[in-house]
């Protein structure tokens, strides 16, 4: 018997010591983890000159990273004109008149930007929080928001605005000749420096002659909030002043601000 309740200690022992190893594992690899993301990151935001009824989307966007992404240390507007800043808004203006590409390759030469940033353009909004780690994989950032499916972007292609790659960008490595994002993206994927997460967002499409089914997929956004949602008016879209306007409407409903 007590043979028995010896060999029973001895079980409960490395039971407890294979648990205790278990856990000191798991501890050293997340601090490896935390170790491994940059410290500061910054997200850029881009109005485009060619677009008035979507010029001030970047105020909800900003709100949006404040309110869900609070570790974010600045956000800068790209715009030619500077706009309208209020006391509660939290973005620092860059004058700059050009295309979404060369708005993305500008970001290295963004006066004080970290050596990270996140690029959304005038499309994309962090939807709930977003903690810092969401966005890398043991140390490798995750992209969303651009690759698709063929049948998907066949499907959509009338509905689908452009839209730039969104991950954390190492912006060194973007500044490295020849300076594209393409050449970025190429060279992340190919290296296996970057994992691909398009379940991190929720594609919104807005049609001006449809406005149930635009106001049924905000409806959605809000009962089952993504981590981001991107809004696209197609290139098909008859009055795309409308949609845009719908969109400002509803973005200017939402309380963003804290």
């Amino acid at each position: 018997m007590r043979k028995s309740a010896a060999w029973i200690w001895v079980f409960l022992v490395l039971i407890v010591l294979l648990l205790s190893g278990t856990v000191v594992v798991f501890i050293l690899a997340s601090q490896r983890a935390s170790a491994a993301l940059p410290d500061e990151v910054d997200v850029v935001l881009h109005v485009r000159p060619d677009n008035p009824t979507r010029a001030a989307r970047h105020i909800y966007q900003a709100r949006a990273v404040r309110k869900h992404m609070p570790w974010v240390r600045q956000v800068f507007v790209l715009s030619p004109n500077e706009p309208e800043v209020r006391a509660t808004e939290f973005y620092t203006y860059v004058p700059f008149s050009g295309t979404g590409d060369e708005a993305y390759n500008f970001m290295p030469d963004i006066a004080g930007i970290a050596n990270h940033a996140m690029f959304l353009a005038d499309q994309t909004l962090p939807w709930r929080y977003v903690s810092k780690s969401f966005l890398f994989i043991q140390g490798q950032p995750r992209l969303f928001n651009y690759f698709r499916d063929t049948a998907e972007a066949s499907f959509f292609q009338d509905y689908l605005e452009t839209t730039w790659p969104a991950l954390v960008a190492d912006l060194p490595k973007l500044k490295e000749e020849p300076r594209t994002w393409q050449n970025l993206v190429f060279r992340e994927v190919t290296e296996e420096q970057l994992v691909l997460r398009n379940d991190m967002n929720r594609d919104v499409f807005v049609v001006s002659s449809m406005a149930t089914n635009s106001q049924l997929q905000f409806d959605a956004l809000q009962a089952h909030a993504p981590l981001f949602a991107t809004f696209h008016v197609g290139s098909a879209d008859p009055d795309p002043d409308t949609s845009n306007r719908r969109i400002m409407t509803w973005l200017e409903s939402l309380n963003l601000s804290g």
